[in-house]
C-alpha cells in the first residue's frame, strides 16, 4: 500500500518546568551557593553581568602570570539539540565591560538533564596589578525562551615575574584502528574546534580565522549507505547555525564522502536529521516566533542536488505554542511513514496536524525528570518505541516498551542506569540490545 502523507506525532512527558543552572565554586561566587542537589536557586541567576549580585570585598587573591584553577558546576544541563550552547569564564576590572575570555567549554548532552557536573579550568591570569577584578562565569544554553546564566567572584591580582613557557612536543598524527587487522592508518584531516577560535592578522592587518569547523555530536545520523552524517559550520564561534553537511565512510574510517552546504534560507538550527531515502533527510527545528515567548516546530527536508548542495525546504509547521518546550529526541518510522517527537513540558502539546496526541505518564510510580532518551529507539518489527523511566522511591530505573499503535506499555526488570550518558537500541539475530 502506498502511503501518501507523512504523519507527525508528538509524544509528551508531563514534567514540571525546569531551567539550566550554573554555580561558580572557586573562586567562590557572590551571594549564597547551595549545590547539594540539582535545580538550586543559587545557581539560577540571569541578570547581566553578575546575576544581579552586588560587588563584594575581594577575599581571593592570585598572582598574575601564574596558573589559576577555576571550578564551576553546571547544576542543571540544558543541552539544546541542534544548537548546543557553551560555558565560558572571563575576567575584567570592577565596573568594566571589557571582558577577556580565559576558558571555554562546549555544552554536552547528558542522559538526564538534572545531571550535575563540575568543571575545572587551569588558566593563566594577566601579569597585572588589579586591586579589584571580577571573574565571571556564564552558561549560554541557546534554549529558546531561556536567558544566559551568570555568576561572578571578586578577586585581587598581584604582579609577579612570569616564567618562560616550556616548549610543548608535537602531538602524534591522528590515527584510526582497523578492528580486523589491528593495524592503524592515518585519517583524513578534518579540523574541529573544541574551543574559541584564535584570530590572526594577515599582512594587510585584517583579522582572519584559522582553519577549523564546529561539529555538533547530537546532530548526526547513519544514512542508507551506512555512512556517518553530521552537521557543522565554519564560523568563528559556536553561536552560528550549522549550514554544512559532512558524510564519512564508516567502512573506510576517515574518508569524507562529501561536504556540501545547506541552501534555501535555513533561519533556525536543525535539531535532528532523519534519513528516509538516498541523500534525503527529514529535519526537525524548534523555532522562536517573532512574538516573544512563542515557539513553533518545523518539519523540513534536506535533499542533495545535482549541484552538490543540500536544498532545505520546510514542509509542516506546528501551531504556535506559548509554552516552554524541552525537545529531547526524534525518530522516523519508515513502516508507517511517521516522525515521532519526544519532549518534556508542563502540559500537552498539539502535533503538526492536530490529529494525534499521546502522553507517557505513570503517576505515583515514576519521578518527574528530563531524561530517558533511547536513540534509534523504534523497533519496526514489533511496533515498539523504547524509553526509560526513573522510579520515584528508589535509586533505580526501568526500560519501558510502548506499543506504537495501542500505546500499551511493558516494563523491564528494575535496573540502575544513572551512570550512563546515552542509550541506543539495536536489534540483531532477533535479539534486542540496549
Amino acid at each position: 500500500m502506498i502511503r501518501k502523507s507523512l504523519e507527525v506525532f508528538i509524544i509528551c512527558l508531563l514534567f514540571p518546568l525546569s531551567w539550566g543552572h550554573l554555580c561558580l565554586i572557586h573562586p567562590l561566587q557572590r551571594g549564597d551557593m547551595e549545590i547539594t542537589m540539582s535545580g538550586s536557586k543559587t545557581c539560577f541567576r540571569h541578570e547581566p553581568e553578575c546575576g544581579g549580585q552586588p560587588p563584594e570585598t575581594p577575599v581571593h587573591w592570585f598572582m598574575g602570570g601564574k596558573q589559576m584553577w577555576i571550578k564551576w558546576q553546571q547544576n542543571y544541563n540544558h543541552y539544546d539539540v541542534g544548537y548546543p550552547g557553551y560555558m565560558d569564564v572571563a575576567y575584567a576590572p570592577l565596573n568594566s565591560s571589557n571582558w577577556k575570555t580565559i576558558a571555554y567549554v562546549a555544552d554536552e548532552y547528558f542522559y538526564a538533564q538534572d545531571h550535575q557536573r563540575n568543571y575545572t579550568a587551569i588558566v593563566v591570569l594577566p601579569n597585572i596589578d588589579c586591586a579589584h577584578c571580577v571573574i565571571r562565569a556564564r552558561y549560554q544554553s541557546h534554549k529558546p525562551g531561556e536567558s544566559i546564566f551568570y555568576q561572578c567572584s571578586d578577586i585581587v591580582i598581584k604582579t609577579t615575574q612570569s616564567e618562560p613557557e616550556q616548549e610543548k612536543p608535537n602531538p602524534p598524527p591522528q590515527q584510526d584502528l582497523d578492528t580486523q587487522t589491528g593495524k592503524t592508518r592515518e585519517m583524513e584531516e578534518f579540523y574541529i574546534n573544541i574551543a574559541l577560535r584564535q584570530k590572526q592578522r594577515n599582512k594587510r592587518n585584517q583579522i582572519k580565522a584559522d582553519n577549523g569547523n564546529f561539529v555538533y555530536d547530537a546532530i548526526s545520523t547513519i544514512n542508507s549507505n551506512g555512512n556517518f552524517v553530521n552537521l557543522y559550520h565554519t564560523g568563528e564561534t559556536a553561536d552560528i547555525v550549522s549550514d554544512f553537511v559532512m558524510e564519512v565512510d564508516l567502512k573506510h574510517p576517515g574518508d569524507v564522502v562529501k561536504r556540501a552546504t545547506i541552501v534555501n534560507n535555513l533561519d533556525f538550527p536543525i535539531s535532528t536529521v532523519l534519513p528516509y531515502a538516498e541523500d534525503s533527510y527529514y529535519t526537525v527545528t524548534l523555532a522562536d516566533r517573532v512574538d516573544k515567548g512563542q515557539f513553533q516546530f518545523i518539519l523540513g527536508k534536506l535533499i542533495y542536488t545535482a549541484i552538490q548542495q543540500f536544498s532545505y525546504k520546510p514542509i509542516m509547521w506546528s501551531e504556535p505554542e506559548s509554552l516552554y518546550v524541552n525537545y529531547q529526541w526524534a525518530e522516523y518510522d519508515s513502516v508507517r511513514n511517521r516522525v515521532y517527537l519526544l519532549m518534556g513540558t508542563r502540559t500537552r502539546l498539539t502535533d503538526f496536524r492536530q490529529e494525534y496526541i499521546h502522553t507517557i505518564s505513570q503517576k505515583g510510580y515514576f519521578s518527574l525528570y528530563y531524561g530517558g532518551t533511547v536513540f534509534n529507539g523504534i523497533d519496526e518489527e514489533t511496533d515498539t518505541l523504547y524509553h526509560v523511566f526513573r522510579l520515584i522511591d528508589t535509586n533505580a530505573d526501568v526500560i519501558v516498551g510502548i506499543n506504537i499503535d495501542t500505546y500499551k506499555m511493558t516494563f523491564s526488570e528494575i535496573t540502575n542506569l544513572r551512570h550512563l550518558h546515552n542509550l541506543s537500541y539495536i536489534r540483531a539475530n532477533n535479539t534486542c540490545y540496549l
